[in-house]
């Protein structure tokens, strides 16, 4: 059988130290490789709201424009509405005028 042969190694404040020291520089390396990709993150997100802002501001516009349209289809259909129903009060008029005066005329 062989003897396996130990070799113990000191290892030395300095030594342990130094591991440290590399294990945290790994670290803030992935904590760096991070932040970056969280500000890529923030900002495709601050892209697509002000994208999202502009598409609210665009809707918004439409419903104005169509508002206005209403209105105008509104008024059309009063000023329609106004000339019939003026139309037939005069009809109506005329007619009650012409009855009243057969009515006196039959009276007499």
């Amino acid at each position: 059988m062989k003897k396996e042969v130990e070799t113990k190694t000191k290892t030395t404040l300095d030594d342990l130290a130094g591991m440290m020291s590399k294990g945290f520089s790994g670290v803030n390396k992935k904590f760096g490789e991070v932040n970056k990709k969280f500000d890529e993150v923030n900002k495709k997100i601050d892209e697509a709201r002000e994208e999202t802002n502009e598409l609210a501001r665009m809707v918004a516009k439409g419903f104005s424009a169509v508002d206005n349209r209403f209105e105008q289809v509104d008024k059309r259909f009063d000023n329609i509405e106004n000339k019939i129903f003026m139309n037939h009060e005069n009809r109506f008029d005329r007619l009650e005028d012409k009855i009243r005066v057969l009515e006196t005329s039959r009276a007499r």
